[in-house]
């Protein structure tokens, strides 16, 4: 009897728990097997190389990660962009990094976080093998993830985050500086807008980046560029992004793309992109000196922007712009849509199909080819004609 009213008590107090929200929400160790009752007390008592993972519920703790760890939310493995999430383990506050060396932070729910001297994931320094993937930032004070202009950030990915409603309007994003060794930013989707007017500065910012692929993303509602690429910059590839709405400031030098140039190595490779509904599709910065510097804007749907599709404002050098859809097949409106010294804008795509793409120039459709029978009729249809005309005029 009394372990019968024993169970009855236990099962009466988690419900209790359960429906006035307060149930205690788990932190564990894997590695160690160990269990937490904070995010920060999993840490401090962690090893590099340990796996932390966080229950679903709200953590209302600003993080130090001084250790090289994985920290796992109940979303590690599904996108934050178009996966089916289970319940979130929100986090209210910050992280911060000063570990240097492989950290990877995935599956979690940033929620309205202040970050009045930071941002919300800052890198201090430099670091190697970070991950940040399948997280959702929702209305965040500041940039979603952040390491320093000066800083070296190396094989960093940065995949399948959803960020939404950043309130700063200095904010970006993404900005990483010093990227370096083989990093992606890969599949995340910004919408810079907050009650639907754009806010974000810019989407994704690269102070200097080397070996970088920037793929699969979609950014929209930024007021500045929605992707960026400046400082030194070599083998950088961008491709199949979408990027609509932005630099609504209407900046003369701004885009969808904005390129700096003078310091570039190159290659840039700019291919398999939309860039619609912005001021300018691709742009490089008034002033560049891009003379020598490989830049290829390749296959891109350039069209519906109110300015340019391509702006150069570069002192000195052109972009390489071959089979990109303009939004018309008429070589004159092609070529009034580019600003600058621009390359092999002719021959352009045909349609907007990039996974198809029809490289050509709109010429006159010539007459169809006739074999020797209708060649002769035709001729003495000519010859007809002209006995009948030469007889009018006589009579």
């Amino acid at each position: 009897m009394k372990l019968t009213r024993l169970k009855s008590l236990c099962l009466t107090l988690s419900l209790l728990l359960f429906f006035s929200g307060g149930v205690m929400a788990q932190v564990n160790n894997t590695t160690q097997s160990t269990s937490h009752t904070t995010i920060q007390d999993a840490i401090d008592n962690a090893s590099d190389g340990d796996v932390i993972t966080v229950d679903a519920g709200t953590y209302n703790e600003i993080l130090l990660i001084d250790k090289s760890i994985s920290l796992f939310g109940p979303n590690a493995g599904i996108s934050a962009v178009d996966g089916t999430r289970l319940a979130e383990a929100r986090l209210l506050q910050r992280i911060n990094i000063s570990e240097t060396e492989n950290v990877t932070v995935s599956g979690f729910e940033f929620f309205g976080v202040p970050a009045p001297t930071t941002w919300t994931i800052y890198i201090y320094g430099n670091s190697n093998n970070f991950t940040f993937e399948n997280n959702r930032f929702i209305d965040t004070e500041k940039d979603a993830i952040r390491s320093g202009i000066t800083s070296s950030t190396g094989n960093i990915t940065v995949r399948g985050n959803l960020i939404e409603g950043i309130t700063n309007t200095l904010a970006s994003g993404i900005l990483l500086g010093g990227i370096f060794g083989t990093s992606v930013i890969a599949d995340n989707r910004i919408d810079g807008a907050v009650g639907g007017v754009p806010t974000t500065y810019a989407g994704i910012q690269t102070p200097s980046a080397t070996d970088l692929i920037i793929s699969g993303n979609e950014i929209l509602n930024t007021t500045n560029q929605g992707l960026q690429i400046a400082g030194t910059a070599d083998n950088v590839r961008i491709e199949n992004n979408t990027i609509s709405n932005t630099n609504t400031s209407e900046d003369t030098d701004k885009g969808a793309i904005r390129l700096y140039g003078t310091d570039f190595f190159g290659p840039i490779i700019i291919t398999g992109n939309t860039l619609i509904g912005s001021y300018n599709g691709v742009a490089v910065r008034n002033g560049e000196d891009l003379d020598g510097i490989d830049i290829l804007v390749e296959n891109n749907d350039l069209s519906g922007n109110s300015n340019f599709a391509i702006y150069n404002g570069a002192d000195n050098g052109a972009l390489d712009a071959p089979c990109n859809w303009y939004g018309s097949t008429d070589p004159v409106e092609v070529a009034n849509s580019v600003e600058g010294e621009v390359t092999n804008v002719e021959p352009f795509l045909m349609t907007n199909d990039l996974e198809n793409p029809i490289c050509g120039v709109q010429d006159t459709e010539p007459l169809p080819a006739m074999d020797g029978t209708k060649k002769a009729a035709l001729m003495l249809i000519v010859l007809g004609l002209v006995v009948v005309l030469g007889y009018r005029r006589m009579a």
